[in-house]
């Protein structure tokens, strides 16, 4: 616990801080700690609420994702038959890589060039 402290006054020399004791929840990620002193974390009441909000959990969820069960089966059929090929794309390589997530500024640059939209990073688009 030394560390802590001193990691603690440390932020608060230069933070205001205030604390708030042991850590129970944070951004929907229940933490607990275990009897060896471990901290344990789980998203089971946020995968329950969001379950929830969208109906999920009901028997009418099948319904809704009963397209995802036929587009799946299709491509399976499609790769099978030879029609289709999969293959795994490094996420270096992935195009699309930045609209999914944040990219560092050179990698974005790269991909932004490779989909031909550089410009757009230099305010010309």
């Amino acid at each position: 616990m030394q560390i802590v402290d001193s990691v603690k006054t440390l932020l608060n020399g230069r933070f205001e801080m205030k604390d708030l004791g042991e850590l129970h929840y944070i951004l929907g990620i229940e933490v607990t700690r275990q009897a060896n002193g471990d901290l344990a974390m789980s998203q089971a009441n946020y995968v329950a609420h969001i379950l929830d909000r969208f109906e999920l959990n009901t028997a009418h969820a099948h319904d809704r994702a009963k397209h995802i069960d036929v587009k799946f089966h299709a491509i399976r059929q499609w790769t099978k038959e030879q029609i289709l090929k999969i293959t795994y794309i490094s996420t270096n390589e992935m195009l699309a890589d930045f609209l999914t997530k944040p990219v560092a500024k050179e990698p974005l640059r790269k991909l932004t060039a490779l989909a031909n939209i550089a410009g757009f990073m230099n305010g010309e688009g």
